[in-house]
């Protein structure tokens, strides 16, 4: 959104969180501390609360006088569940209507029944869908998405902006293999271990640092006792 040239952005949210790390024009609904606060409040599991409470607000259909004002042209929803709820946005105003998939709701909503019905109308009514690979843009489309709606849009990095250094290697003994993301099962970092005890032998210079946190924690931790 910071680099945005050709449009001006504005994000309408159920919850601000992090606002002074990613600053944006944006209107909300709550912050996230207080949302928190009031569940403890009430008690209750936080999503079973989060889905009461923002149901009794009407999100994010809240928001269409304050998208009328400032004469949005396009509504843009990021993940499959939040397309389904702003399809009555795009049929009051008249907007085109597209949604970024992401991961969970490319794979675990899609089996869900709860969430079969929402997504075929997504899918008829939408304008068009962005997904970060072609095994995506697969699942969609075998799910009943047009394929002529979907665009492969890949989270792609400047690698331009990080050149490979060139002349003789650094004078570090080691060469260090890193992993960087959360530590669960389908980001593939116990699979990362296996084969770098594969390679440890051969290789006793190698070092591989993993950076993350996550519900696989302590499996990592005794698989690399084990190994």
């Amino acid at each position: 959104l910071a680099r945005a040239r050709r449009f001006k952005p504005y994000v309408f949210t159920e919850v601000l969180a992090n606002h002074g790390r990613f600053p944006a024009p944006c209107s909300y609904l709550i912050e996230q501390r207080r949302l928190k606060r009031l569940q403890r409040e009430m008690g209750g599991r936080f999503r079973d609360f989060k889905r009461t409470f923002f149901g009794q607000l009407d999100y994010p259909n809240c928001f269409e006088r304050s998208i009328h004002q400032r004469d949005i042209r396009l509504l843009h929803a990021h993940f499959g569940t939040e397309g389904c709820s702003a399809l009555r946005l795009k049929q009051r105003m008249g907007l085109p209507l597209v949604t970024s998939f992401h991961g969970f709701d490319a794979s675990r909503m899609l089996r869900h029944r709860r969430w079969r019905e929402p997504l075929k109308r997504l899918f008829g009514e939408g304008d068009a869908f962005t997904v970060v690979g072609k095994d995506m843009a697969t699942r969609l489309a075998e799910f009943g998405c047009p394929r002529h709606k979907i665009r492969v849009q890949h989270v792609g990095i400047e690698v331009d902006r990080i050149p490979y250094p060139s002349g003789p290697a650094p004078r570090d003994p080691h060469t260090v293999l890193l992993f960087c993301g959360r530590l669960i099962e389908k980001k593939g970092v116990l699979h990362v271990l296996l084969a770098f005890a594969r390679l440890a032998d051969k290789w006793p210079d190698l070092v591989l640092r993993i950076v993350g946190d996550g519900p696989l924690r302590q499996e990592l931790n005794d698989t690399i006792s084990r190994l």
